[in-house]
């Protein structure tokens, strides 16, 4: 219902009714090389891996959902896990 208010108000315009040019997205990957810090933490999550797959944790506590998330977060900056790491930390 709200949808269809919205439809008799709003002036939609797909991106094939515009016909407007796209600029080509030119992609260039950048492999860094893991900081100290930053192993030492992907062994931590290696562990902690383990330790869920073997059940010997409580799923409350520490979860395979949580690690891969620390694990996204480790990837793009160390600054999202724990304030107290610096810049020089991620290397990128």
């Amino acid at each position: 219902e709200l949808m269809k208010i919205y439809k008799e108000t709003a002036d939609i315009q797909t991106q094939d009714m515009l016909d407007l040019p796209v600029p080509e997205a030119h992609i260039i990957p950048i492999e860094s090389e893991l900081t100290e810090n930053q192993k030492l933490y992907l062994e931590e999550l290696v562990m902690r891996s383990d330790m869920v797959k073997c059940g010997t944790v409580d799923p409350s506590q520490d979860n395979m959902l949580k690690i891969t998330g620390e694990a996204r977060k480790l990837a793009i900056d160390m600054r999202l896990l724990d304030s107290s790491y610096s810049l020089a930390d991620n290397h990128k």
